[in-house]
């Protein structure tokens, strides 16, 4: 009795000081969390004012070079409720101001994209050119223009080429798939949308899709299938290869 006594103890111990180590760990693991996010806020400050430094740093440059060439300026009057004036317009903007309705500000007949450049109170960058639309000059109105057919023409034109290389890929892709599983010879020829005596179904499918309709039959010689296709056409199935077609 009292061995078995001695045990129950033993093993009540060793309970308990696993459930004190445990709660030991989630202390020190607590502990951690909070330093680590300790550091991520103060990372978030230092990052905050490089941000802010250099959104004003980019201002500058685009004063300097504003004032140092031929661009035009004009004064116009805000018609917006709020309008941002941003540092770039890459990636994540900065706002270095915003501009109440009726405030006074400058454009410039420089251009990108869909954002013009301009300067308000001493602080120069990009507007988005949907708030002053209305109430911009007709001669950089007419430049603007312009610059927006040029702009939607080289979009187009930069979407076409991402269209062209994501399908070139996806042939390349299927070829690759294809010249494993049927031999480069009959690649060539599934590609060029042909058929030849002795293909199996699978290749037809790759090479004609799918056909509008399928008759089949079964009997002691194997599967016949009748392949139907909208152009007209039939193909004839003995045991999975074709035997034949009619035009």
């Amino acid at each position: 009795m009292k061995t078995i006594l001695f045990y129950i103890v033993l093993i009540s111990f060793g309970i308990s000081q696993n459930i004190t180590d445990m709660e030991d760990r989630i202390l020190l693991l607590e502990n951690k969390i909070q330093k680590i996010r300790t550091i991520r806020d103060s990372l978030n400050i230092v990052v905050s004012s490089h941000e802010e430094q250099l959104g004003l740093l980019k201002s500058k440059v685009l004063s300097h070079t504003i004032k140092n060439d031929t661009t035009k300026q004009y004064k116009i009057t805000n018609p917006s409720n709020i309008t941002k004036l941003l540092s770039n317009i890459n990636n994540t903007p900065q706002t270095l101001s915003i501009i109440p309705k009726g405030e006074q500000f400058n454009l410039y007949n420089v251009f990108n994209g869909k954002h013009i450049k301009a300067s308000y109170k001493n602080k120069f960058g990009y507007i988005n050119y949907s708030y002053v639309l209305g109430n911009m000059p007709v001669e950089l109105y007419r430049q603007f223009k312009n610059h927006q057919r040029q702009y939607d023409e080289e979009q187009r034109k930069i979407n076409q080429e991402k269209a062209e290389r994501k399908r070139s890929q996806a042939i390349t892709a299927r070829e690759h798939r294809l010249i494993k599983k049927y031999g480069k010879s009959n690649v060539q020829k599934i590609t060029d949308r042909k058929i030849w005596i002795g293909m199996t179904k699978e290749m037809t499918l790759e090479s004609w899709g799918e056909p509008n309709d399928i008759n089949r039959s079964v009997g002691s010689w194997g599967v016949h299938e009748q392949w139907i296709y909208s152009s007209g056409q039939y193909l004839y199935f003995e045991n999975g290869k074709l035997t034949s077609w009619q035009d």
